[in-house]
């Protein structure tokens, strides 16, 4: 599928989700992925370079495991990005059949899409927390003497500063 198809989707359905969820920045994690049938688990199991996983229960929940050492707003952000993954490579919601053909107790296993899968749930990650227009509506409320307070846009959605500087760089309104 072309990336801006996919795109083009993934904004339609993370839009699908704050509307039929009522989300709004900063969107409290925890609580949508316990309405959505998940429970969120901080391990200190996890591989020193996994920052979380996510598994299915059975055909109607699943686990997402982040590592309970990371700051908050960096949970919050892998907990989207896990999100990611279950919708849109296990097909939890999205494609019924793919996720029906899951076995339970199954963790999303990395394929040889990788690069491509880690991606769509990076941009999931930032569309679900940072909603493309609220996002330049709060950018643009936070800018002084033609400079921008990306602490400030960051903290406004519980993301890290980082996470906020990229999505205002694939949105267009800072430089790469």
């Amino acid at each position: 599928m072309p990336v801006n198809n996919l795109q083009s989707k993934m904004t339609e359905f993370v839009s699908a989700l704050h509307e039929h969820y009522s989300l709004s920045a900063p969107i409290n994690v925890e609580s949508f992925v316990k309405v959505i049938g998940g429970e969120i688990i901080k391990s200190t199991d996890l591989p020193y370079n996994i920052s979380g996983c996510v598994k299915k229960v059975d055909d109607t929940s699943f686990c997402i495991y982040v590592r309970n050492t990371e700051a908050e707003n960096r949970r919050r952000f892998t907990v989207a990005h896990e999100l990611g993954h279950l919708f849109f490579d296990m097909g939890f919601v999205t494609d019924p059949e793919t996720w029906k053909k899951i076995p339970s107790g199954t963790s999303y296993n990395r394929s040889v899409n990788y690069y491509a899968q880690e991606s769509v749930a990076n941009v999931f990650a930032a569309e679900f927390l940072m909603p493309k227009n609220e996002f330049i509506s709060v950018f643009n409320k936070n800018i002084k003497d033609s400079m921008v307070n990306m602490t400030s846009v960051a903290m406004y959605f519980g993301v890290s500063v980082d996470a906020a500087v990229t999505r205002g760089r694939w949105l267009g309104l800072l430089e790469w």
